[in-house]
């Protein structure tokens, strides 16, 4: 048995909790190293500070994170690598090719806590079961319950050409997930269509429902803004934008 003192601290806040997830804010980084001094100290007066998940785990709550994301684990955690395995709704929603380049993920299983690695980015928690679906950049995939369905495509770009490097993660089904951001979900405006579209000049989306059609198409017909392109989403579903 195990006994963990990860509640709120003159340093540490608990700032977001749902299910069987945590989401903690560090008002400061107390450290004794002179080299990081400086730029921790600029990072308190701009209010840039680092936050992180932890999960529960137990015989209904398995967990999957990026590979090498744990900074530590207490009780009987068993973890798996290279997780690939989806499941058929998964694979119903996203088709057998997709399904199959699934991303090199750990599964966490057992009975006891895990504590992933600390980001100064903002940690939000979704409902995948909410957005009929739920695409987002794969650097900004945190973690999820396992009962989402994880699979990882190459985005693709003008006239349907994939876009070499740059991947997306599709998670299906029910369960939470917890995802990176720039900015905190209050601040991040939220679009819902209805057999409408939505064009956005630039790589503001942090998340778009699986439900919508996706394209990359030229800004105008102008042919002076030949090489100018914007993102297009249309269809049933909701987008969520970085304000900036």
């Amino acid at each position: 048995m195990y006994n963990i003192n990860i509640a709120n601290t003159r340093n540490r806040r608990l700032v977001s909790q749902k299910g069987n997830i945590s989401i903690f804010e560090y008002n400061r980084e107390v450290v004794s190293d002179l080299d990081k001094a400086e730029s921790i100290y600029y990072a308190s007066q701009t209010e840039t500070r680092k936050r992180q998940a932890s999960f529960g785990v137990d015989q209904y709550n398995s967990v999957i994170g990026r590979a090498g994301a744990l900074q530590w684990s207490a009780g009987q955690i068993q973890i798996a690598s290279n997780y690939s395995e989806i499941s058929d709704y998964a694979k119903q929603m996203l088709g057998d090719a997709d399904a199959a380049r699934s991303a090199a993920k750990h599964l966490y299983q057992g009975n006891g806590l895990i504590m992933f690695d600390a980001t100064y980015n903002n940690l939000i928690i979704e409902d995948v079961g909410m957005w009929n679906g739920m695409v987002i950049n794969d650097k900004n995939f945190y973690a999820c319950n396992a009962t989402v369905g994880v699979s990882t495509i190459a985005r693709k770009g003008a006239d349907s050409r994939v876009m070499e490097g740059v991947f997306d993660t599709c998670l299906v089904g029910s369960g939470l997930v917890v995802i990176q951001s720039q900015y905190p979900r209050e601040e991040l405006i939220e679009v819902m269509l209805n057999n409408d579209e939505l064009k956005v000049d630039g790589d503001y989306v942090v998340a778009r429902s699986q439900s919508l059609s996706y394209t990359v198409e030229r800004a105008t017909n102008a042919p002076e803004d030949a090489e100018r392109f914007v993102n297009v989403y249309r269809g049933v579903g909701k987008v969520l934008l970085a304000p900036l």
